[in-house]
């Protein structure tokens, strides 16, 4: 997290990720300003997609009842009209000491999006006359008078993407507040599966501290029963067993995506395309390794027009990129164009084209197997 100012202001601005961080920082703000007893008179929330500017300002301007502060909050400030926001930017420098005004928003106006192109874009829409009389259009999202603005007159904090080692940290803390100890397998598997959805991080230790009870260590096997994964985290199981020519483990993963699943067979053509991409990905990372670049953090620039769009290895997170190289160096590129071959085959017959078989499903354990069992060449 960094903060665009130290300075002491009645007026703050959240924006980037959203996520344990920002949680404890926007209960830090209240807590600092608010008196739990007034919450009810002193405590207003609005949310930018069905509020405005002027009913913002007015209960900014209602003096608290018995807290040192009226407290304001507007979520996703940025779904906020352009010219609701300019409202909020021209009243912010007449705030009153008595009110605590924080806007939380996803959104971070930057220099490359003042270039984006205006014309015939649905990312624009017209706000009225500018002061030179020419109609004027706004990109929709935050605005940079109202970040300016807050900049100038209060404090702005940008909640940077959570990297796995500032997830580890937070976790690891989290996890003593409980008086909980975490093996180190267990620990990696914990955060990455909270990699792709930090947001849900506190709820998920929460959980996981109500799960165990009066066992203090926590064992993968504790997290594989108790926090949530997503469908891409399952099928990224059924893809490392593939990877790693266990075709029984992948079947067992396979099954265990289809089981959660209200309308399994509705999942077949999602999961092949996460097993094309995941392959896609294999094939660039084996291709680069060839080129002599071993860890892909990044691409030389004449190898760069190569790459294809859809499983990019640089769109990966760091985790995962180190997985993906310990798989390419399970395939040669002729293995990896078998695969791909293979999958194409298969997303043929879920449509009906080819060597189609009376079921989807069976198809993808069909090719799961196929894929599993495909003969290694180490080094080739």
């Amino acid at each position: 997290m960094t903060t665009q100012s130290d300075t002491k202001a009645d007026v703050y601005m959240f924006t980037g990720e959203t996520d344990v961080r920002r949680e404890s920082e926007l209960e830090r703000l209240i807590e600092k300003a608010l008196d739990a007893a007034f919450a009810d008179f002193d405590l207003e929330r609005f949310d930018g997609n069905n509020t405005s500017g002027e009913a913002v300002v007015m209960a900014a301007m209602t003096a608290p009842l018995g807290s040192g502060k009226k407290v304001v909050i507007v979520d996703r400030v940025d779904k906020l009209r352009p010219e609701e926001q300019l409202y909020l930017a021209e009243f912010i420098p007449k705030l009153s000491q008595n009110t605590c005004l924080i806007l939380l928003s996803t959104d971070e106006f930057s220099a490359k999006q003042k270039k984006e192109s205006k014309a015939g874009s649905k990312d624009f829409e017209d706000i009225g006359l500018e002061a030179d009389g020419t109609s004027g259009r706004r990109r929709k999202g935050l605005q940079p008078e109202l970040l300016k603005t807050v900049r100038e007159h209060g404090k702005v904090y940008n909640f940077t993407k959570m990297k796995p080692d500032d997830i580890r940290i937070v976790v690891q803390d989290l996890l003593k507040e409980y008086g909980l100890q975490i093996q180190p397998t267990a620990l990696q598997s914990l955060v990455q599966a909270l990699e792709s959805n930090p947001s849900v991080l506190s709820k998920e230790i929460e959980k996981l501290a109500t799960y165990m009870g009066e066992q203090k260590t926590i064992t993968s096997s504790d997290i594989e029963s108790v926090i949530t994964q997503t469908m891409e985290d399952r099928v990224f199981r059924v893809i490392d067993a593939i990877a790693t020519r266990r075709p029984d483990q992948a079947l067992k993963y396979l099954s265990e995506t289809f089981s959660v699943s209200t309308r399994p067979d509705d999942e077949v053509t999602r999961i092949l395309a996460l097993i094309g991409r995941h392959f896609r990905s294999l094939y660039q990372v084996r291709f680069l390794k060839e080129q002599g670049v071993r860890m892909p953090q990044s691409i030389p620039e004449d190898l760069q027009g190569m790459m294809m769009e859809d499983g990019n290895p640089l769109d990966a997170p760091d985790w995962q990129r180190r997985k993906l190289s310990q798989q390419a160096d399970m395939f040669t590129l002729n293995d990896l164009r078998d695969c791909l071959s293979s999958v194409l085959a298969c997303e043929l017959a879920v449509k009906g084209i080819g060597n189609a078989t009376s079921s989807q499903r069976l198809s993808l354990e069909m090719l799961v197997v196929k894929l599993s069992q495909m003969r290694a060449k180490i080094g080739g």
